[in-house]
Formats: C-alpha cells, structure tokens, sequence
C-alpha cells in the first residue's frame, strides 16, 4: 500500500468516524430551528387570541350594556307616544346621543385593531435581528401586561425605529431589551454592544428625532447614552387599563 492510499484510507477513516457526529450536530441545529419556529408561532396565535378576547370583552362590557340602554329607553318612548308625547323628544334626544357614542366606541375599537403591541413588535424584529446576526435578549416582558393599548402602540414603533438603526449602524452582535415599572412610571430600555454613537449625533439622527416627538405625545422621554455601545432608555407616565 503506497502513502496515497494510507492517506486516503486515513482520511475515508475518519469521515467514518466523525460523519456520524456530524450529522447528529447538524440534526439537533434543525430540531433547534424547528423549535424556535413553533414557538414563535405559538407566542404569535397567543397575541391574536389575547386579542381577540379584549374586543370580545370591550363589545360585551360596553357596546352590549349600552344597546341594552337604548332598547329600553326606545319602549320607554314608545309608551310616552300614547301618554305623554311632549316628553317624548327628551327620550330620543338621550338615545341620539346613545348611539353617537356606540359609534365612537366601535371607531375606537376598530381603531386598536390595527395597532401594534410591544409584544408582536418584539417577535418581528427578532426575526430581522437573527437575520442580521444579531442576538436578541429580553427581560420582564411581564411588565407589559395593563399598558395602555396607545402607548404600547407608540413604544412599538419606537423600538421599530431603534432596532432599525442598530442593524443599520451599530455592528452589534448581541441587542438588550428590557421593561421596568414603578407606581407611577413604565420603562423600555434597548441597548445594544455595538460601536455607540456620538453625543453630537444624538440631535442629528432622524430616528432618534422622531423616537422623542412620538413619546411627546403620551408625555414620555427619551434619555440616550453612546459611550459603551447604544443604550435608549424611554420613559412614560404609568396608566394602567382599567384604572383610574
């Protein structure tokens, strides 16, 4: 046997014994894939179904107690007609301004459908993240439960807007999320380890620009820190729903 055929006998060797590795590392990689594909996928249906369950509960407590109003209030005036006409205008004023007031509601509601959560924001762009390398880590995103669906909706394009610029500009390789609340404050923080930003460039950047003129209108702030990578931290007034 020369020294070609050891070699190659060698190397076939240790294909041999090494394949099988090989293959188990690349099967638990797709498992891994597969795993992280369904369960982005379950979190997505258990939005919509959140979802889906607080317009059921808003027509019900609302919408439904008020048409049971304006029912009552129309046989009311109905009977009025035969006994007292002059007070009848009186019943139909209060059920006009009923009714105007459903329709609000319904615009209201029609309105939030086609609004975004934090949540679903964060499934979208972990999925752009992963495809620009990036890492996407996040902590107590419990704290998001109650928030307000208008501003869950502007903290929702602020961190469009800032997970935009970190695939654009930051080279990072690893983006940080995180929620904190106080009694009277809720907090989103986006960092990430990329090469940071200069402080002139803070007033110049149109995404940052744009990050403080949305959190104005719900009275929030945005405080940006660029020394060690890029950190936002946006703060807005806590209202919880359902609250006072």
């Amino acid at each position: 046997m020369g020294r070609d055929d050891l070699i190659g006998l060698m190397v076939y060797g240790l294909f041999c014994i090494f394949s099988p590795f090989a293959a188990s590392s690349i099967q638990r990689f797709n498992r891994k894939n597969r795993q992280l594909t369904q369960t982005n996928q379950r979190l997505t249906d258990m939005i919509k179904q959140n979802e889906r369950q607080r317009i059921v509960r808003d027509l019900h407590d609302n919408l439904g107690q008020s048409f049971s109003m304006i029912t009552l209030k129309a046989e009311y005036a109905r009977k009025l007609l035969a006994k007292k006409p002059d007070a009848v205008p009186e019943q139909l004023l209060e059920i006009e301004q009923a009714s105007r007031q459903n329709l609000k509601m319904v615009r209201e509601i029609v309105a939030g459908l086609r609004q975004v959560t934090v949540a679903e924001e964060l499934i979208n762009q972990e999925r752009n993240l992963s495809v620009a390398g990036i890492l996407l880590l996040t902590k107590n995103e419990d704290q998001l439960e109650g928030i307000p669906q208008q501003n869950q909706q502007v903290l929702a394009q602020c961190l469009h807007e800032a997970v935009t610029n970190i695939i654009r500009y930051s080279q990072a390789t690893e983006c940080y999320v995180v929620f904190n609340r106080t009694a009277t404050t809720f907090q989103m923080q986006i960092e990430d380890n990329g090469r940071g930003l200069k402080s002139e460039d803070q007033y110049k950047s149109h995404g940052i620009v744009g990050m403080r003129e949305r959190l104005k209108t719900i009275d929030g702030e945005l405080m940006v820190d660029g020394r060690r990578g890029t950190q936002l931290t946006m703060t807005v007034p806590l209202k919880m729903e359902g609250r006072a």
